[in-house]
């Protein structure tokens, strides 16, 4: 099989194109795009209304898929900074009993604060039924600056765990959550991944894949990849325990840089996929970098983590300490049969819970014509790779088991 038969995605991406339209149009957003690449690149959409909100979305790949991407993150981007949320205040004593938040980062400061409030959304599984509230401060990052009324809770220190992970936007509710899920996999495996070789430093065999032919989809797309960037690309199998494989691409370079964590990822339940969406993330993530904005934010964080080298060196990613690690060449697995969007999600589902993990999904925004903005959170799962933000994090409890153990 030359590449994924795996369908990440409910529609066309022709159907797609105009579903997206449609929900602009709907929402009175105009639209600016500009294209950086070859025949692999990155699309960059700034959506805006005539009151002056704006936002601002990148896809990746072929240029006719990455201009349709750009416009769904825009879109999402958008949504997260102006569409008002279903939140509900919780105790913080309330959420540190519940069991799906047992093994989660947030317990250390819910207990300091038992009596303290946070603004939290409602989470469920995939028949609707309630299972845990989350905090939105760990979700939407901006929202410790602009807390609700009646929220007490002081998120100092927790601020820096925060993120988008988990968040993802689709044609439809289910595209939503099997992107969510995966995303998720994904920062995971990478936490564990910098945590092993850059933060304990522990010695962990090194799987990379070795290339596909040329002739395929797969491998024609790969070579594509290094002539947009000039540079060889390298894939790395880091994939943890779960069904859904996670893979990291790297661009081998002798250059110095002061922030070396520029690097593409992608997780799927097929590993072809997961790789595509790898490598084409790398050459997103480095056409991006050269933007002066963006130029500017990689700085601030290199200086910031400059007085933690543990830290410090997870931003690197010095190329020299994977390639001095042991390591094998692997194939690529074989791709798995077709399955639906609604089969994978149900499979990734049953996979988190047989390893002890509680998935829920919040959906926060539903278009007339079935556009999906959902979170999903997975509580317990490492958070670490925030470091590669510059953010001064330290690993959660799944983390810090790593630190007496090999893999």
């Amino acid at each position: 099989m030359d590449i994924t038969q795996v369908a990440e995605r409910e529609l066309p991406l022709a159907l797609a194109s105009q579903r997206i339209d449609e929900q602009l149009r709907q929402l009175s957003l105009s639209v600016h795009e500009q294209w950086s690449g070859t025949n692999v690149g990155s699309a960059r959409v700034t959506l805006s209304r005539h009151c002056g909100a704006s936002s601002q979305g990148c896809g990746k790949g072929l240029e006719a898929e990455a201009r349709v991407g750009a416009r769904f993150e825009a879109l999402e981007h958008f949504l997260e900074q102006h569409h008002v949320r279903a939140t509900h205040l919780s105790v913080a004593a309330r959420l540190a009993r519940m069991p799906a938040l047992q093994q989660d980062i947030l317990q250390p400061w819910l207990a300091e604060q038992p009596e303290k409030t946070l603004a939290c959304q409602a989470y469920h599984d995939l028949d609707g039924e309630w299972l845990f509230d989350y905090p939105l401060a760990l979700s939407l990052p901006d929202h410790a600056d602009h807390p609700l009324p009646g929220e007490t809770f002081d998120y100092r220190g927790l601020r820096r765990y925060s993120s988008n992970d988990g968040a993802a936007i689709g044609a439809t509710y289910l595209e939503a959550v099997l992107h969510a899920l995966n995303q998720s996999i994904e920062r995971d495996a990478l936490s564990l991944f910098f945590l092993r070789h850059y933060f304990y430093r522990q010695p962990s065999l090194l799987r990379w894949v070795s290339k596909p032919d040329p002739s395929c989809a797969l491998g024609h797309l790969w070579r594509q990849a290094e002539q947009c960037l000039d540079a060889q690309i390298r894939v790395l199998d880091i994939s943890s325990e779960f069904a859904s494989r996670t893979y990291l691409a790297l661009r081998i370079t002798t250059e110095t840089t002061l922030h070396g964590a520029l690097f593409g990822a992608g997780a799927s339940l097929d590993p072809w996929h997961a790789v595509r969406r790898a490598v084409t993330e790398l050459v997103q993530v480095q056409l991006n970098s050269q933007v002066a904005e963006a130029k500017a934010e990689l700085t601030l964080a290199e200086q910031q983590l400059r007085p933690f080298p543990r830290l410090h060196a997870c931003l690197q990613l010095d190329l020299g300490t994977v390639h001095q690690a042991a390591g094998e060449v692997v194939p690529l697995p074989p791709a798995p049969p077709f399955t639906t969007v609604r089969e994978q999600v149900a499979q990734l589902w049953a996979d988190l819970r047989r390893h002890g993990q509680h998935a829920g999904v919040c959906e926060v925004f539903r278009g007339q014509n079935g556009i999906s903005l959902v979170n999903v959170a997975i509580p317990g799962l490492e958070r670490f790779h925030l470091v590669c933000s510059g953010n001064v994090v330290c690993p959660g409890p799944r983390g810090r088991s790593l630190q007496n153990r090999t893999r």
